[in-house]
């Protein structure tokens, strides 16, 4: 008698089904281990703490240097160091108080805080000076040097008022009448303005401006006529006739003999305008 083979399996065993084998192109990657030398780590992690010390140091380098900028600032411009003391010389016709403000150092500014160029500038302006010069002298102190403009003629505007002008026509003062010291200007003029040029009497200044200390002083009025020429009224009274101011050193040397060697009558003309070859003519 054969015996059959159960269909069924055992009672300990599981049914299964056949095993799939999953594809190389889906299969997870392997952890890739690392083998780091611990060298090379250590390295790496020195690096890291580098570049931390350095960014401390110029952090606190930053806030040290803010601060330190910040605290002399405030100590330049403290009451220690503004311009209490301002010491002006070379002024004998501004008023220092005028010059005070005018150069900016009226409210006694920080010394740091002063533009000294900008200050000589603004004092330049002003009528009387020529020239400015503006030092600081820590820890509280400004020099002030100005030199002045020469007076050398006094020049009558169109509304009667009389006006005081250096060699260059600047306008130092403006009066109601003459000023006395120097000659009379009466030629061409424009309206007076303090600290202004005055134009169209260039000839007359040159003269006005460079007459000897022979007869300076006896010369009441320069007159400029038309064409530039140029005539002289003097205190004894004689009139000068000086014609182009050209060869004035010949033509002053000619009107300086005849002065001190010639008998003149009131009314005479002294001709000069042919420099080395003077007349003299009665009235």
């Amino acid at each position: 008698m054969k015996l059959k083979r159960s269909s069924k399996r055992s009672s300990g065993e599981e049914l299964k089904g056949p095993k799939k084998e999953i594809p190389p192109s889906r299969r997870p990657p392997a952890k890739k281990v690392s083998r780091v030398d611990p060298r090379i780590r250590r390295r790496r992690i020195a690096i890291r703490k580098k570049r931390v010390r350095r960014w401390l140091l110029l952090s606190g380098t930053v806030v040290v240097t803010a601060g330190v900028v910040a605290g002399a600032w405030l100590v330049l411009h403290s009451s220690v160091f503004s311009a209490r003391v301002v010491d002006v010389t070379g002024s004998a016709h501004t008023p220092r108080s005028v010059i005070v403000r005018t150069a900016g150092l009226a409210g006694h500014p920080p010394l740091i805080d002063v533009n000294t160029s900008k200050a000589a500038n603004a004092l330049e302006r002003l009528a009387w000076v020529k020239t400015a010069a503006v030092t600081l002298e820590w820890p509280d102190g400004v020099h002030v040097a100005l030199t002045e403009r020469k007076p050398v003629a006094s020049v009558k505007g169109n509304g009667g008022d009389w006006a005081l002008v250096d060699r260059y026509g600047r306008v130092l003062e403006v009066a109601a009448s003459p000023f006395s010291g120097v000659p009379q200007l009466l030629g061409p003029s424009e309206a007076l303005v303090s600290g202004s040029f005055l134009k169209g009497i260039g000839a007359a200044l040159l003269v006005a401006s460079t007459l000897p200390r022979a007869f300076s002083a006896q010369v009441t009025q320069v007159v400029e006529r038309a064409g530039a020429r140029i005539e002289l009224k003097l205190t004894e009274p004689v009139d000068v006739t000086l014609g182009s101011a050209t060869d004035l050193g010949a033509k002053y040397e000619d009107i300086a003999s005849i002065i001190a060697g010639a008998s003149l009558n009131a009314g005479d003309t002294i001709d000069v305008s042919v420099a080395s070859s003077p007349t003299v003519s009665g009235p």
